[in-house]
């Protein structure tokens, strides 16, 4: 699967095996990073950094046909997130949110 985030705030989701269109959203600003948790696993957790400081991350393992992917929206900060890094340990993920050099850390859970 891939993931592509548009200045519009539009996230397309693309099954490249099957070549096709999976799901849209719209996160009503642009992003500006897009990122999977884990290369090294199934699909687990999808984060999308946007302008106006907000990220988006995506359960990617709940889909319901009707409203798409479980989500969870949380504003960082009045600026802009320019990217998204999933900091990874053990089975919980830290998501690090940066303005500049300075750093926030916050736990989530889906």
């Amino acid at each position: 699967m891939v993931a592509a985030g548009y200045d519009n705030g539009d996230v397309k989701f693309f099954d490249l095996k099957k070549q096709m269109f999976i799901w849209d959203t719209n996160l009503k600003n642009g992003v500006c990073g897009i990122e999977f948790d884990r290369k090294d696993i199934i699909m687990n957790k999808l984060g999308a950094a946007t302008l106006e400081g907000k990220f988006t991350l995506f359960d990617m393992r709940t889909f319901n046909p009707t409203t798409g992917y479980a989500s969870l929206t949380e504003s960082a900060q009045k600026a802009t997130l320019w990217g998204i890094k999933q900091l990874l340990f053990g089975e919980s993920n830290i998501y690090l949110k940066t303005e500049m050099f300075s750093l926030l850390w916050e736990e989530m859970e889906l």
